[in-house]
Protein backbone atom coordinates (compact mmCIF):
# COMPACT_ATOMS: atom_id res chain seq x y z
CA UNK A 1 0.00 0.00 0.00
CA UNK A 2 1.37 3.35 -1.01
CA UNK A 3 1.69 6.36 1.29
CA UNK A 4 -1.08 8.12 -0.69
CA UNK A 5 -3.49 5.21 -0.13
CA UNK A 6 -2.72 5.26 3.60
CA UNK A 7 -3.54 8.97 3.79
CA UNK A 8 -6.79 8.51 1.82
CA UNK A 9 -7.84 5.70 4.19
CA UNK A 10 -7.25 7.91 7.22
CA UNK A 11 -9.31 10.74 5.69
CA UNK A 12 -12.23 8.35 4.97
CA UNK A 13 -12.12 7.08 8.54
CA UNK A 14 -12.12 10.66 9.90
CA UNK A 15 -15.20 11.55 7.83
CA UNK A 16 -17.04 8.36 8.76
CA UNK A 17 -20.54 9.02 10.17
CA UNK A 18 -19.86 6.45 12.92
CA UNK A 19 -16.88 8.41 14.24
CA UNK A 20 -17.73 10.54 17.28
CA UNK A 21 -17.76 14.19 16.22
CA UNK A 22 -16.29 16.95 18.37
CA UNK A 23 -18.89 18.35 20.72
CA UNK A 24 -19.48 22.06 20.21
CA UNK A 25 -19.52 23.77 23.56
CA UNK A 26 -22.49 25.98 24.22
CA UNK A 27 -21.62 29.59 25.00
CA UNK A 28 -21.54 30.44 28.66
CA UNK A 29 -24.16 32.70 30.15
CA UNK A 30 -21.62 35.52 30.43
CA UNK A 31 -20.58 35.09 26.78
CA UNK A 32 -24.21 35.14 25.68
CA UNK A 33 -24.95 38.28 27.69
CA UNK A 34 -21.82 39.96 26.37
CA UNK A 35 -22.85 39.21 22.80
CA UNK A 36 -26.51 40.11 23.14
CA UNK A 37 -26.52 43.08 25.49
CA UNK A 38 -25.67 45.82 22.93
CA UNK A 39 -28.30 44.51 20.50
CA UNK A 40 -30.84 44.03 23.27
CA UNK A 41 -30.26 47.57 24.49
CA UNK A 42 -30.66 48.96 20.98
CA UNK A 43 -33.88 47.02 20.39
CA UNK A 44 -35.41 48.09 23.69
CA UNK A 45 -34.59 51.69 22.93
CA UNK A 46 -36.12 51.67 19.46
CA UNK A 47 -38.92 49.10 19.60
CA UNK A 48 -42.41 50.17 20.78
CA UNK A 49 -42.02 48.17 24.00
CA UNK A 50 -43.17 48.90 27.53
CA UNK A 51 -41.21 52.02 28.57
CA UNK A 52 -40.59 50.44 31.97
CA UNK A 53 -38.50 47.76 30.24
CA UNK A 54 -36.41 50.47 28.58
CA UNK A 55 -35.94 52.25 31.91
CA UNK A 56 -34.88 48.98 33.55
CA UNK A 57 -32.31 48.40 30.80
CA UNK A 58 -30.97 51.93 31.17
CA UNK A 59 -30.76 51.46 34.93
CA UNK A 60 -28.71 48.28 34.59
CA UNK A 61 -26.34 49.96 32.16
CA UNK A 62 -25.85 52.98 34.43
CA UNK A 63 -25.45 50.68 37.45
CA UNK A 64 -22.72 48.72 35.69
CA UNK A 65 -20.88 51.96 34.95
CA UNK A 66 -20.97 52.93 38.62
CA UNK A 67 -23.32 55.87 38.02
CA UNK A 68 -26.03 54.32 40.20
CA UNK A 69 -25.41 52.55 43.50
CA UNK A 70 -27.74 50.37 45.51
CA UNK A 71 -31.16 51.98 45.66
CA UNK A 72 -29.83 55.51 45.08
CA UNK A 73 -30.60 57.47 41.93
CA UNK A 74 -33.73 57.40 39.79
CA UNK A 75 -35.01 57.41 36.21
CA UNK A 76 -38.23 58.39 34.50
CA UNK A 77 -39.90 58.48 31.11
CA UNK A 78 -42.67 60.76 29.86
CA UNK A 79 -45.67 58.94 28.37
CA UNK A 80 -47.79 60.22 25.44
CA UNK A 81 -50.54 61.42 27.82
CA UNK A 82 -48.06 63.61 29.71
CA UNK A 83 -47.78 61.41 32.80
CA UNK A 84 -44.48 59.76 33.69
CA UNK A 85 -43.16 56.36 34.68
CA UNK A 86 -40.64 56.76 37.52
CA UNK A 87 -38.71 54.41 39.77
CA UNK A 88 -40.28 53.68 43.12
CA UNK A 89 -38.49 54.74 46.28
CA UNK A 90 -35.65 52.47 47.51
CA UNK A 91 -35.56 50.01 44.63
CA UNK A 92 -32.15 48.45 43.80
CA UNK A 93 -31.14 49.78 40.41
CA UNK A 94 -29.33 46.72 39.10
CA UNK A 95 -32.43 44.58 38.58
CA UNK A 96 -35.57 46.68 38.17
CA UNK A 97 -38.82 44.98 37.19
CA UNK A 98 -42.09 46.32 35.84
CA UNK A 99 -43.61 46.56 39.32
CA UNK A 100 -40.70 48.73 40.49
CA UNK A 101 -42.20 51.80 38.78
CA UNK A 102 -45.07 54.17 39.48
CA UNK A 103 -47.12 56.17 37.02
CA UNK A 104 -47.42 59.78 38.15
CA UNK A 105 -49.50 62.57 36.61
CA UNK A 106 -47.90 65.90 35.75
CA UNK A 107 -49.52 67.42 38.86
CA UNK A 108 -47.90 64.77 41.08
CA UNK A 109 -50.95 62.53 41.55
CA UNK A 110 -50.10 58.81 41.62
CA UNK A 111 -52.02 57.00 38.89
CA UNK A 112 -50.64 53.48 39.36
CA UNK A 113 -48.40 51.69 41.84
CA UNK A 114 -46.43 48.52 41.22
CA UNK A 115 -47.13 47.49 44.82
CA UNK A 116 -49.68 48.88 47.23
CA UNK A 117 -47.02 50.15 49.64
CA UNK A 118 -44.81 51.78 46.98
CA UNK A 119 -43.90 55.44 47.23
CA UNK A 120 -42.52 57.60 44.41
CA UNK A 121 -38.89 58.65 44.43
CA UNK A 122 -38.11 61.70 46.56
CA UNK A 123 -36.89 63.41 43.39
CA UNK A 124 -40.21 63.09 41.53
CA UNK A 125 -40.78 66.84 41.90
CA UNK A 126 -37.45 67.51 40.17
CA UNK A 127 -38.38 65.23 37.26
CA UNK A 128 -41.76 66.91 36.85
CA UNK A 129 -40.14 70.36 36.92
CA UNK A 130 -37.74 69.40 34.12
CA UNK A 131 -40.48 67.89 31.95
CA UNK A 132 -42.45 71.08 32.45
CA UNK A 133 -39.54 73.35 31.47
CA UNK A 134 -38.26 71.21 28.61
CA UNK A 135 -41.18 70.06 26.43
CA UNK A 136 -38.88 68.02 24.18
CA UNK A 137 -37.55 65.92 27.05
CA UNK A 138 -38.80 62.37 27.21
CA UNK A 139 -36.29 60.88 29.67
CA UNK A 140 -34.81 62.20 32.92
CA UNK A 141 -32.16 60.52 35.07
CA UNK A 142 -30.53 61.41 38.37
CA UNK A 143 -27.13 59.71 38.45
CA UNK A 144 -24.58 59.63 41.26
CA UNK A 145 -21.12 59.21 39.72
CA UNK A 146 -18.34 60.16 42.13
CA UNK A 147 -16.85 62.47 39.51
CA UNK A 148 -20.05 64.54 39.36
CA UNK A 149 -20.15 64.81 43.13
CA UNK A 150 -16.51 65.94 43.22
CA UNK A 151 -16.71 68.57 40.49
CA UNK A 152 -19.81 70.05 42.13
CA UNK A 153 -17.53 70.92 45.06
CA UNK A 154 -15.35 72.90 42.66
CA UNK A 155 -18.18 75.34 41.95
CA UNK A 156 -17.71 78.55 43.91
CA UNK A 157 -21.10 79.93 42.86
CA UNK A 158 -24.32 78.52 41.39
CA UNK A 159 -22.69 77.40 38.15
CA UNK A 160 -19.56 75.52 37.13
CA UNK A 161 -17.51 76.26 33.98
CA UNK A 162 -17.04 73.27 31.69
CA UNK A 163 -13.92 72.70 29.57
CA UNK A 164 -14.36 73.74 25.94
CA UNK A 165 -13.70 70.27 24.58
CA UNK A 166 -14.84 68.82 21.27
CA UNK A 167 -17.33 66.72 23.19
CA UNK A 168 -19.62 69.72 23.69
CA UNK A 169 -20.79 69.21 20.11
CA UNK A 170 -22.95 66.40 21.48
CA UNK A 171 -25.01 69.16 23.11
CA UNK A 172 -25.30 71.15 19.87
CA UNK A 173 -22.49 73.55 20.82
CA UNK A 174 -20.37 74.06 17.69
CA UNK A 175 -18.33 77.06 18.78
CA UNK A 176 -14.56 77.35 19.09
CA UNK A 177 -13.51 77.87 22.70
CA UNK A 178 -17.06 78.26 24.05
CA UNK A 179 -17.64 79.53 27.58
CA UNK A 180 -20.17 77.01 28.85
CA UNK A 181 -21.35 76.41 32.39
CA UNK A 182 -23.54 73.82 34.07
CA UNK A 183 -26.00 74.97 36.77
CA UNK A 184 -25.30 73.91 40.35
CA UNK A 185 -28.02 73.67 43.02
CA UNK A 186 -27.99 73.11 46.75
CA UNK A 187 -29.14 69.72 48.03
CA UNK A 188 -32.09 70.47 50.34
CA UNK A 189 -33.84 67.66 52.19
CA UNK A 190 -37.07 69.02 50.75
CA UNK A 191 -36.98 67.87 47.09
CA UNK A 192 -39.89 70.17 46.06
CA UNK A 193 -37.73 73.10 47.19
CA UNK A 194 -34.97 71.97 44.81
CA UNK A 195 -37.57 71.60 42.07
CA UNK A 196 -38.83 75.14 42.71
CA UNK A 197 -35.32 76.57 42.45
CA UNK A 198 -34.75 74.65 39.22
CA UNK A 199 -37.99 75.95 37.71
CA UNK A 200 -37.16 79.54 38.60
CA UNK A 201 -33.58 79.54 37.37
CA UNK A 202 -34.25 77.61 34.18
CA UNK A 203 -37.06 80.02 33.33
CA UNK A 204 -34.76 83.00 33.88
CA UNK A 205 -31.65 81.52 32.25
CA UNK A 206 -32.05 78.23 30.33
CA UNK A 207 -28.84 76.16 30.46
CA UNK A 208 -27.01 75.40 27.23
CA UNK A 209 -26.30 71.84 28.34
CA UNK A 210 -28.96 69.20 29.15
CA UNK A 211 -27.85 68.70 32.70
CA UNK A 212 -27.40 70.18 36.15
CA UNK A 213 -25.51 69.36 39.33
CA UNK A 214 -26.92 69.08 42.85
CA UNK A 215 -24.25 69.40 45.53
CA UNK A 216 -23.48 66.19 47.42
CA UNK A 217 -25.91 64.36 45.15
CA UNK A 218 -24.86 64.07 41.54
CA UNK A 219 -25.85 64.73 37.94
CA UNK A 220 -29.39 65.24 36.70
CA UNK A 221 -29.85 65.12 32.92
CA UNK A 222 -32.66 64.97 30.38
CA UNK A 223 -32.97 63.86 26.76
CA UNK A 224 -35.46 63.25 23.97
CA UNK A 225 -34.64 59.54 23.65
CA UNK A 226 -33.11 56.71 25.64
CA UNK A 227 -30.06 56.50 23.39
CA UNK A 228 -29.54 60.26 23.64
CA UNK A 229 -29.70 59.97 27.43
CA UNK A 230 -26.89 57.39 27.33
CA UNK A 231 -24.84 59.60 24.99
CA UNK A 232 -25.26 62.65 27.21
CA UNK A 233 -24.33 60.69 30.34
CA UNK A 234 -21.13 59.46 28.70
CA UNK A 235 -20.17 62.97 27.55
CA UNK A 236 -20.73 64.46 31.00
CA UNK A 237 -18.71 61.62 32.51
CA UNK A 238 -15.78 62.40 30.19
CA UNK A 239 -15.95 66.14 30.90
CA UNK A 240 -15.98 65.61 34.66
CA UNK A 241 -13.10 63.13 34.59
CA UNK A 242 -11.12 65.54 32.40
CA UNK A 243 -11.70 68.36 34.90
CA UNK A 244 -10.50 66.26 37.83
CA UNK A 245 -7.40 65.03 36.00
CA UNK A 246 -6.62 68.57 34.85
CA UNK A 247 -6.75 69.79 38.44
CA UNK A 248 -4.50 66.95 39.58
CA UNK A 249 -2.04 67.93 36.83
CA UNK A 250 -2.09 71.54 38.00
CA UNK A 251 -3.79 72.82 34.85
CA UNK A 252 -6.25 75.71 34.86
Amino acid sequence: MTLTQVREGRERAWRSPTRPQPVRQSPTLCETRSRLRPLTLELMMTAPADPRATLATLSRRFYERGWLAGAAGNLSCRLPDGSIEITALMRPKDNLREDDFLQVAIDGQILRRGRAQDKPSNATAVHLALYDRFPGARYVAQLLPAEAQLVARMALQDELPLPGLEHLKAFGIWEVGPEITIPVFENHLDAPRIAGEIRARVAASPPRVPGLLIREHGLTLWASSAQQLVNYAEVFDHLFRFMLKARMAGLD
